[in-house]
């Protein structure tokens, strides 16, 4: 029979999950020390640790896949930005029980670290994981949904947007941050043309000069483009932007910019769970802020739901 502290300790260990971190190391120095900080506190803590980095794109998304078909790790940490979150919920391993996800934000938007109301505190995400360890019953779930068949957790984007997301360089936004998106903003104003795009939504006809398919309310930080969409629910809301040119995309940007795009009389915020977009084919298609695929686009509100990490109410 255990004596009481050596019960004690066996009962702690038994609730410790094990972490693998899967780090973007492309986020900078300073980044890297809430790296460093977030394992100081977790081995602290009594967690044990795994550091894997990526070194090029496609990376996150293959680690994901080995990390989870191996069955140790309780608690899968993304240290990186939207683009890192997106590879890593692709790569989880078919067919097993997803671990639980949770967030460091080290990237330039951090999207989804805002919509679910994750800070950049290192210390605060150990004590988060430790809560939901230990109480899986009140884990919170975010829904996905897919774009040709690839997962997102945020939106997916089609005309102005993608193309800008499409001229941002990676050492730009790596050296600049959101500096790099404004410069590419003002690049493809000057040449974008007009573009039309027809949208089915559950089998009614729309036709918008630009599409954001939303599964949370935030959009490029924290902007609200659409703010009953939520990405505890298995429903999307679609924004469609009715007009287009230059003059057009700058009010749009300012009204996102000033909290009230969604107020607009030129912007349509339909719901929805299956959704269709045809335009010019091979045209862009951003998910959560990386180019990924492209015209035609299938859209589902796929069901799947993540466990994942939030920060207490």
């Amino acid at each position: 029979m255990l004596d009481q502290p050596t019960a004690l300790l066996a009962t702690l260990t038994a609730v410790q999950p094990n972490v693998t971190v899967i780090y973007n190391p492309t986020s900078g120095r300073r980044r890297g020390r809430k790296l460093q900080q977030f394992v100081d506190a977790a081995r602290l803590a009594g967690l044990e640790v795994v550091i894997q980095k990526t070194h090029r794109p496609g990376d996150a998304e293959h680690l994901a896949a080995l990390t989870t078909s191996d069955g140790w790790t309780d608690t899968l940490v993304v240290a990186g930005g939207d683009g890192t979150i997106n590879e890593v919920i692709n790569g989880l391993a078919a067919g097993l029980a997803p671990p639980l996800l949770a967030l460091l934000p080290l990237g330039t938007a951090n999207v989804l670290a805002a919509e679910i109301g994750m800070a950049s505190s290192p210390v605060a995400l150990v004590d988060e994981i430790i809560r939901a360890t230990r109480n899986p019953g009140r884990c919170s779930h975010m829904c996905v949904a897919r774009a040709n068949g690839r997962r997102f957790a945020m939106m997916a984007g089609i005309g102005f947007d993608a193309h800008v997301v499409g001229a941002v360089g990676e050492r730009m936004k790596r050296l600049t941050g959101k500096a790099a998106y404004l410069a590419a903003f003002a690049r493809i104003l000057v040449s974008f043309g007009r573009r039309r795009y027809n949208v089915l939504i559950d089998g009614t006809a729309y036709e918008a000069a630009s599409v954001i398919v939303a599964n949370g309310h935030f959009y490029g930080g924290r902007f609200c483009c659409a703010p009953g969409a939520r990405v505890s629910e298995a429903e999307l809301h679609v924004c469609l932007f009715l007009r287009g040119g230059r003059l057009n995309v700058l009010s749009y940007g300012a009204s996102l910019i000033a909290g009230r795009l969604h107020q607009r009389n030129d912007v349509r915020i339909v719901r929805g769970r299956q959704i269709e977009v045809r335009g010019a084919t091979g045209d862009p298609v951003h998910c959560d802020g990386d180019l990924v695929t492209s015209l035609p686009l299938y859209i589902t509100a796929s069901g799947e739901r993540l466990p994942i990490v939030t920060a207490s109410r």
